[in-house]
C-alpha cells in the first residue's frame, strides 16, 4: 500500500497518497512504519496541515533523535505555525546532526530572525553559505537581519546576490526597494531631530 501511497504522490495526487499512507501505517512495523510515517509527514507538509506534520516529526524526533530529516521537518513543521521558539532547536540541532545541511541553516537563519536574534541569523547564513548548493535564500535571510540591524546598504549587497534566483529574485527585489526606502525615512528622521 505504501508503495502505491508513493506511486500517487510522484504523480501529483496527493490527497489520493496521504489517504494510502494513513491506511499503511498501522499495517506497518519496525523500519517499514518509520519509513511510511515519515512519507505521511511530508505529505501533511506538502499539504499545509502543519499541525499533523509536527505531530507526526514530533513522534520520528524521539523515536530516531540522530536523524536530522527528522528534526528538519519538525522544525518547519513549527515555523509554518508560527512557532518560532520550538523551531530554532529543531534546527540547530539538524545542522549539529548534519553540517553540511544546507536548507537546514537557511531556515535557521529565518527563525533566528523571527526570535529577534540577528547577529545568529548572520552567523547562520554564513555558515550555510559554505554548504549549500542554494544560495538565495541565505542572502534573503542574511539581509533581513541587516535590515533589523539597520544596516540598509549592507543589506542591499546581500539581497543583490539573490536576485537572479528564481525562487527568491522578486523577493530580493522588492527588498531592495524596500531597504532603500527605510534608509531614506532614516535619514529624514535623523535631520528633523537634528
Amino acid at each position: 500500500m505504501a508503495t502505491l501511497a508513493k506511486i500517487y504522490a510522484d504523480a501529483g495526487e496527493k490527497a489520493k497518497a496521504m489517504e494510502l499512507y494513513e491506511r499503511a501505517m498501522p499495517l506497518a512495523t519496525g523500519e517499514e512504519a518509520l519509513k511510511i510515517k515519515s512519507q505521511l509527514g511530508r505529505s501533511y507538509i506538502e499539504s499545509e496541515d502543519y499541525e499533523k506534520s509536527a505531530a507526526i516529526f514530533d513522534e520520528l524526533a524521539k523515536a530516531d533523535p540522530e536523524k536530522a530529516s527528522h528534526r528538519f521537518n519538525l522544525g518547519i513543521s513549527h515555523l509554518k505555525l508560527k512557532a518560532f521558539d520550538k523551531a530554532v532547536p529543531e534546527f540547530e540541532k539538524a545542522v549539529e546532526l548534519e553540517p553540511g545541511y544546507g536548507d537546514a541553516y537557511q531556515y535557521l537563519a529565518i527563525s533566528y530572525n523571527q526570535v529577534k536574534q540577528y547577529n545568529k541569523a548572520i552567523e547562520a547564513a554564513k555558515k550555510g553559505l559554505e554548504v549549500a548548493e542554494k544560495k538565495a535564500g541565505l542572502y534573503c535571510a542574511w539581509g533581513k537581519s541587516l535590515e533589523k540591524l539597520q544596516l540598509y546598504d549592507e543589506a542591499v549587497s546581500r539581497f543583490e546576490k539573490a536576485v537572479n534566483d528564481p525562487q527568491w529574485g522578486s523577493y530580493a527585489r522588492k527588498q531592495i526597494q524596500r531597504q532603500i526606502d527605510l534608509k531614506k525615512r532614516a535619514e529624514a528622521i535623523r535631520q528633523q531631530q537634528g
